[in-house]
């Protein structure tokens, strides 16, 4: 049975589903999950959605955001837990723990892994992975598809959000004709692209543009200008009263000046000595490549790790790996 078949299978034989998604989770992971979770409501199903950490604040207006347990408590007396966006079961966090520790003793819930890193450890029972799509928003439109399942106005809206924001509304490498044609099918079942644009993109606070202000303060040009670097610190956040979850746009920063082929965001996270760091590039550097090397993942153009030690620490070692992969090219 093919992977798309197989999860199919599952929902229609399952009564009970838990949706989860990896750590820090973005647009195209809370898109997804809430699109999912609606579309098993209206069939009948009992869904839940959660998640090892909160909701960004630019994704709280789609319908059913409010809903989402944010603690990591996964409820254990399920079906299927589904893990969407996620390469490996340990970025799923606490819920992911959970879920390790419950099928150790019991073997039970069944574990449906849905993402389109290339990355993917192929984690679950069933194991749809499919790199070649622009998200997982467009995975779950052609999911309903093909189940023939009705694609509510809210599953259309989740599922709309899920794609403009992993093509870089699109104007990324992963945009294609096929999520293009899902983006103009979603529209014609009733989602309003300015609405979305007013939410996601357009409604910064105050506390965030002066972050964003103080990150433009660290800003600086490496390797002739191949590289640029941004930080954010502990001290940014305190100082501006705001959430690191809110940030994750900010790599888009560096990312933008003329002549970079690698932006490069560094963050301290809450936990000492330990530094996020987010990565995007053009054509030159395969910037998951890089990640990879320090346990991290993603996509070509746009990927992720967590480096041990200083930030200062933390930009030294990156900025050697992506001179080690320029000097490849």
């Amino acid at each position: 049975m093919d992977p798309i078949a197989a999860v199919i299978d599952e929902l229609r034989r399952g009564r009970r589903f838990a949706i989860t998604t990896h750590i820090r989770a973005d647009g195209d992971a809370i898109g997804a999950e809430l699109g999912l979770h609606h579309a098993l409501l209206s069939m009948g199903k009992r869904s839940y959605v959660v998640n090892d950490g909160l909701v960004p604040k630019v994704y709280q207006f789609l319908p059913g955001a409010a809903q989402i347990e944010t603690s990591g408590r996964a409820p254990m007396d399920v079906d299927a837990v589904i893990a969407v966006d996620c390469p490996a079961i340990e970025r799923l966090g606490k819920v992911g723990e959970l879920v390790s520790r419950q099928r150790r003793k019991t073997g039970q819930p069944r574990l449906i892994n849905i993402d389109h890193h290339k990355s993917n450890t192929n984690f679950g029972d069933i194991n749809w992975v499919d790199a070649a799509k622009s998200s997982v928003g467009e995975m779950i439109y052609d999911l309903l598809l093909a189940a023939g399942e009705q694609i509510t106005p809210e599953v259309a809206v989740a599922l709309y959000v899920a794609i403009i924001t992993d093509t870089g509304r699109f104007t990324q490498r992963n945009t294609t004709p096929s999520c293009l044609h899902a983006a103009a099918k979603l529209v014609d079942l009733g989602v309003n692209p300015d609405l979305v644009g007013e939410e996601v993109y357009r409604k910064n606070s105050y506390r965030l543009l002066k972050l964003r202000s103080l990150a433009f303060d660290t800003l600086r040009l490496e390797a002739q200008g191949r590289i640029a670097v941004i930080r954010l610190t502990q001290e940014m956040f305190r100082q501006t009263q705001t959430h690191p979850i809110d940030t994750q746009e900010f790599v888009d920063i560096p990312r933008s000046i003329e002549g970079v082929n690698v932006a490069v965001l560094l963050r301290e996270l809450d936990e000492p000595g330990k530094i996020k760091v987010s990565l995007r590039s053009g054509d030159a550097v395969d910037v998951c490549q890089i990640a990879q090397r320090f346990g991290g993942g993603g996509h070509t153009q746009a990927a992720g790790c967590e480096v041990p030690g200083t930030i200062d620490q933390a930009e030294q070692v990156i900025l050697a790996e992506i001179r080690k992969e320029m000097g490849r090219r």
